[in-house]
């Protein structure tokens, strides 16, 4: 009976250390769990600046952005930032040490005007536009290229200017297709933008065959932005003599293949390029009354007509109106023309 006793006396000692020893262990990892929480969760502004960084290296194959050109006026500092190795561009504006307008983007390369011929690329020539007044404003203005890698044709450009109190405000963004050139071409003392409108690139026609409207712009006070020079742009109203003359071009075309063999003076070579550069020029009726000269002639051609591109000469008119209101000057070639196009 004492050996009984004595034996469940250690048996029950034992449980008791059994019971203390897994009480130690569960406290000792509540512990260690609640001691890592703490440490391991940031604060909702934390996580966001860890984590940001590492979506960057993700997106940026781990290159950081760097600061590839600097250009200083006063104290307006015109920074060129990006990823060289992508590469990928992005201009920031900052005035009197504070970051106060993010520029546009550009894969191939962002350049302050005036600049040189670069490969195909017409950029910038002629008359500087970089610290100079192209508004007329009394202040300075400034302008900047950006080219895209694998289109030398697409040029864009923002232009900053200088307020009366010496804010700096970008003042527009202009997109054409290879490049503009900055000249005083009314001898007004301000700068007038000449390039192409590029709406109608491959547009029911191939790369070469597109045509290209010539488009001239200067500073409209009036409506505080670049809008089309009127006068500049404005030619005489063609002869009906000229209208039938360049209709008839088309006669001598068997299908459209042939267009830019017989056409190669109408812009585009394609038959609405005319109309275009009539309407370009101010000349809607005389656009319209070229139309009515030139569906007779096309309207049986191969691709053109009832089994091609357009079903009659109001299709074509529809379809030219509905791309024509791509342009971003369609407004202004409204007012052109009197409120009326076709």
């Amino acid at each position: 009976m004492h050996i009984i006793n004595k034996t469940l006396k250690c048996l029950g000692i034992g449980l008791f250390l059994l019971f203390v020893c897994f009480l130690v262990l569960f406290l000792t990892g509540w512990l260690v769990e609640t001691w890592k929480v703490k440490t391991d969760t940031p604060s909702a502004a934390s996580s966001i600046q860890a984590d940001t960084p590492q979506v960057q290296e993700n997106q940026n194959n781990n290159e950081a952005t760097t600061t590839v050109e600097d250009y200083k006026y006063g104290n307006v500092d015109f920074r060129v930032v990006g990823y060289p190795l992508e590469p990928e561009y992005f201009l920031e504006v900052f005035q009197n040490g504070s970051k106060v307008i993010t520029g546009g983007t550009a894969d191939g390369s962002i350049n302050p005007c005036p600049t040189v011929w670069v490969g195909y690329t017409q950029k910038c020539q002629s008359t500087p536009a970089f610290g100079v007044d192209i508004t007329g404003n009394g202040n300075k203005d400034f302008v900047f290229e950006y080219t895209h890698s694998g289109s030398y044709e697409q040029v864009n450009y923002s232009i900053f200017g200088l307020s009366k109190n010496g804010t700096i405000k970008e003042i527009a963004r202009i997109n054409t297709q290879g490049g503009a050139s900055f000249e005083d071409l009314d001898h007004d003392g301000r700068l007038d933008l000449h390039f192409v409108d590029g709406t109608f690139n491959e547009w029911n026609s191939s790369n070469a065959g597109s045509p290209r409207p010539e488009v001239t712009l200067s500073w409209s006070a009036a409506k505080q932005r670049f809008a089309l020079n009127q006068a500049l742009m404005h030619t005489a109203a063609p002869s009906e003599k000229e209208l039938v003359a360049n209709a008839n071009i088309f006669k001598e075309s068997e299908d459209v293949s042939d267009w830019c063999r017989t056409a190669s003076h109408i812009d585009g070579c394609v038959p609405w390029g005319y109309a275009l550069q009539l309407i370009y020029s101010g000349n809607a009726a005389s656009a319209r009354q070229y139309m009515d000269l030139l569906w007779p002639i096309i309207g049986g051609k191969s691709e053109v007509g009832e089994i091609g591109i357009f079903a009659s000469e109001a299709d074509l008119e529809s379809q030219l109106m509905e791309r024509l209101q791509w342009s971003p000057y369609y407004e202004d070639l409204l007012s052109f023309n009197n409120g009326r196009i076709f």
